[in-house]
């Protein structure tokens, strides 16, 4: 089969890469590139988790092979349309692990990407967390954006003490994070993981995974508490006015017990404390979700 073809115009991934859709390509050629895709990050994926290499002798040789093959397979998902991935779950399934991956253990390679691409990042793991019904692509997908804002708030809002090398990287790595976080073109994206979340475990009978959806909601707090706050005012007030007093202090149990700096005993308390106010809503159909 002919190499898909890519479109013309913009495309998610940014870049001048283009869009790669299925609109512009047979279905036999697009099939063959996505099952290659597939295959390119399930070995990329596996060889960056397996702990076969020590990677910081690439940055000490200046090789980049690391950064190039991660940077090319970001931007061709990217560049990808979200419902292109979708219709194929295999490779929506890889595509989490992928980010996760990179995410969880190269951060150092997300942040080195534009601004594009990393918010064509942020919304490959929303759709991941709303866009399938495979635990698995969910769970990997909400992960990424736990460890975005996990490693935001150790080293650039709670700024672990120390002064070695490693430590220090890490915290010029976290300043680089907060640029692109703050950057137009990823702000609005941002903004929009807490509601998303909310919306899916209280409104959308995804319950049975409050664990992995807790897990991002209390980080995203923890880096932003007004923002919090903001959405918490805007979801009362968007409620039938007899409910507000009660929904209001709904939220207060939310975060009864809860210190949010991002550990495992706060995360915890979180889930169980989310777990109760799903419960509640249910108990009050008039509820209405907050529009994203």
């Amino acid at each position: 089969s002919p190499p898909p073809k890519k479109a013309g115009g913009g495309g998610g991934g940014g870049d001048g890469l283009g869009t790669i859709s299925s609109e512009d390509n047979d279905k036999d050629s697009f099939d063959d590139m996505m099952k290659g895709l597939q295959h390119c990050l399930s070995v990329l994926t596996r060889a960056l988790s397996g702990n076969y290499v020590c990677f910081e002798v690439f940055e000490l040789y200046n090789d980049q092979c690391v950064t190039t093959s991660i940077t090319a397979l970001l931007k061709v998902c990217m560049a990808l349309r979200p419902g292109d991935i979708s219709a194929y779950p295999k490779v929506f399934r890889r595509v989490a692990d992928f980010l996760y991956e990179v995410l969880e253990e190269h951060i150092e390679q997300a942040v080195i990407q534009t601004p594009e691409v990393f918010g064509g990042m942020l919304m490959s793991l929303i759709d991941g967390v709303c866009g399938t019904t495979d635990p698995v692509t969910i769970s990997a997908s909400a992960g990424g954006l736990d460890c975005i804002f996990s490693f935001y708030y150790a080293f650039a809002i709670r700024r672990i003490e120390g002064n070695s090398v490693v430590l220090r990287k890490k915290r010029e790595i976290a300043r680089k994070l907060g640029r692109i976080l703050s950057d137009r073109k990823c702000k609005r994206t941002v903004e929009r993981v807490l509601p998303v979340l909310f919306n899916l475990l209280v409104f959308e009978s995804k319950t049975t995974l409050v664990w992995s959806l807790s897990r991002p909601m209390a980080t995203c707090i923890a880096c932003d508490a007004k923002g919090f706050l903001a959405f918490r005012k805007q979801f009362t007030l968007g409620q039938p006015e007899n409910e507000r007093k009660t929904v209001d202090g709904m939220f207060d149990l939310l975060v009864e017990g809860i210190t949010f700096d991002t550990s495992h005993k706060s995360k915890n308390q979180f889930s169980r404390n989310l777990s109760r106010f799903c419960k509640a809503v249910k108990k009050m159909p008039r509820l209405r979700p907050v529009m994203v």
